[in-house]
């Protein structure tokens, strides 16, 4: 589960490079204004499935190790 929401989260990371980059070679100020914002919230979004994943990695039953 967890790799499949890191996943998820890295492709969020990359849609956000990929507007970012259109951003770039945007000339409207309000388009590439507002291509920023949307490249922002997908870097939120990872971000925050990054926090849930975290959450469940810590939440998941450790196995002891008996030697």
């Amino acid at each position: 589960m967890n790799e499949t929401i890191a996943r998820q989260a890295e492709q969020y990371r990359q849609k956000a490079e990929e507007v970012r980059a259109v951003a770039e070679g945007t000339r409207d100020l309000v388009c590439r204004d507002a291509l920023r914002r949307l490249a922002d919230g997908y870097d939120r979004l990872a971000g925050n499935l990054d926090r849930v994943a975290s959450r469940l990695e810590s939440s998941e039953p450790q196995h002891a190790t008996g030697s």
